[in-house]
């Protein structure tokens, strides 16, 4: 990439390296650049963008999470490269200047680079319909250009992204399509007045520190992606594999006529605007278990536009298991009809005594049998059906979404390039803003067998934000140093239908390092929260 974002023309030719960044500003290092000469002059990845307009998005190092039979080693670079033409993303796992992987993946991007988002902004700044809209040319942004969209354009694989500009108590969101590098529309949004407490600016930490938990039978790997937010992965009770991996994906944060789509992260691989992990990952005692716990804020959590979202993974001494998600706000909007509306895309690589056979079934509520689910397929979750995940040995978990009567539920077959790797955001940007089940893991739904196979599960719960005194839900009403937060939280919960014996002897009495286990005064209490979550919706619902 040349100047403000201006895009290189690839072709099966050697090629000059001239993108030479990285998304979040930095100075790309001689690995990087090593990494990235490797991957543009790679055939199978000149093959996919022969002829196309394509660019680097971002160059980082990648963590444990990549193919299982990747041969990349300890200091494994990820190349991201995005072909406009196809809407498309070629992710290149380079060792040294060997690339060990290319992966192909379609209905999906990195995010935009910061000389991307800059590009945006410049446009916003001086495009003449914004200048009109607000009555005077401006001379910034009130939040730079996030990935983002409008319902009603910059839809299909459009690189598009929102910047906004506050005025009078009121939001101006410009959307620009950077596959144009036109302006695709304009909306207003209604802001409450920012809180009068002092907001000190948090700060960007490190990346966390990776970890292993291995504690009541339990081993837990763990460990904060690029974009992917924290990642639990090979996990095992009592010696029995029953998560390859499971992570929040993306973020969509819904105002009606457009919205943002959010990462988590350590935000290295080429976001504009990560929300960033705050503080490293916690293991925190449960009165039955304990949970790995992962903060994410933006720089001004607490003011308006500023968005905290959390990552808890919970463990119980009799089995179970628990991913959740949940958004704190504070939103971009507050009256009826601009209130925010988020989703969550989490990915579930279940593993139930390994991966290699496993088996989605729904309770038929007529005779009460199990009726295999034998393809790729979604449902819209109702608070109704009953689900479960087995293998051929009968070894089987009921499922449970903990967000009660909201969002989506998929199932497809495993493929290393939907997931293994860190995953960029789904193309179609409608999917930020839109109520149906087109969140993106809908584009892996091809018909393939998933019965008696290695399988995912998608889970997208959604929650309708409420600042209204009294009623607040993901929101927000004051932050740091005396929060005052009304979280919303949802997720998948997994009990074994019988006893799990135990296959490995462990030590489960062993204590953890004190670096890596971080104990509470208060202790949670998961039944009360999962009663919580429930009785929020409930409570939402009879309004």
């Amino acid at each position: 990439m040349v100047g403000l974002g201006i895009v290189v023309w690839l072709t099966v030719l050697p090629v000059s390296v001239r993108g030479k960044f990285m998304g979040s500003g930095r100075s790309i290092t001689s690995i990087q650049e090593t990494a990235q000469a490797a991957a543009l002059a790679d055939t199978r990845v000149q093959a996919y963008i022969d002829g196309n307009r394509a660019d680097v998005f971002g160059v980082a190092p990648t963590g444990a999470q990549r193919p299982a039979d990747s041969a990349c080693g300890d200091n494994c670079q990820q190349v991201n490269i995005y072909d406009f033409d196809a809407g498309a993303t070629i992710i290149a796992l380079v060792d040294g200047s060997d690339v060990t992987d290319v992966l192909y993946q379609e209905h999906n991007r990195p995010m935009p680079s910061q000389q991307l988002a800059s590009k945006a902004t410049d446009i916003a700044l001086n495009h003449p319909d914004i200048i009109a809209e607000l009555g005077f040319q401006p001379e910034r942004v009130s939040m730079s250009a996030n990935d983002g969209g409008m319902h009603d354009g910059c839809a299909g694989d459009h690189v598009c992204v929102a910047a906004t500009f506050e005025q009078e108590g009121r939001n101006l969101w410009a959307v620009i399509d950077l596959t144009t590098e036109e302006l695709a529309g304009l909306f207003w949004t209604t802001l409450r007045p920012n809180p009068s407490n002092p907001q000190p600016r948090n700060t960007r930490p490190a990346c966390p520190a990776p970890g292993v938990v291995t504690r009541a039978g339990w081993s837990v790997n763990y460990e904060t992606s690029p974009s992917d937010g924290t990642v639990v992965f090979d996990v095992t009770f009592n010696g029995m594999r029953v998560l390859t991996s499971a992570k929040n994906v993306e973020w969509h944060v819904d105002y009606g006529a457009g919205g943002f789509t959010d990462s988590i992260g350590c935000g290295v691989s080429g976001a504009s605007f990560p929300v960033a992990p705050y503080g490293e990952t916690e293991v925190r005692d449960l009165v039955d278990g304990f949970e790995l716990v992962q903060d994410y804020r933006m720089l001004a959590w607490g003011q308006n536009c500023n968005y905290r979202y959390e990552q808890k993974f919970q463990f119980y001494n009799d089995g179970r298991f628990q991913i959740l998600s949940g958004a704190y706000g504070r939103g971009c909007g507050s009256d009826t009809g601009s209130e925010p509306i988020y989703r969550s895309v989490m990915r579930v690589d279940i593993a139930i005594n390994d991966d290699a056979n496993n088996t989605l079934s729904i309770l038929d509520s007529e005779d009460g049998s199990w009726q295999t689910q034998p393809f790729e397929k979604w449902w819209q979750h109702d608070g109704t059906q009953q689900w479960q995940i087995s293998d051929p040995t009968n070894i089987a978990f009921d499922m449970q979404p903990t967000a009660e009567n909201a969002g989506y539920i998929y199932v497809t077959r495993h493929r290393p390039s939907e997931g293994d790797i860190d995953l960029g955001i789904f193309d179609s940007t409608i999917q930020c803003c839109t109520d149906s089940h087109e969140q993106g893991p809908n584009d892996y739904i091809d018909g393939d067998i998933t019965a008696d196979s290695n399988i995912v599960l998608w889970y997208v719960p959604q929650f309708e934000s409420d600042s209204q005194p009294g009623s607040e839900f993901c929101w927000t009403e004051q932050g740091d140093p005396d929060p005052i937060v009304y979280p919303c939280f949802g997720g998948l919960l997994f009990t074994p239908r019988a006893p799990i014996p135990t296959a490995v002897n462990l030590d489960t009495a062993a204590p953890q390092p004190a670096s890596r286990l971080i104990p509470i005064t208060a202790i949670t209490l998961t039944a009360l929260a999962t009663a919580l979550t429930l009785y929020t919706w409930r409570k939402k619902r009879a309004a």
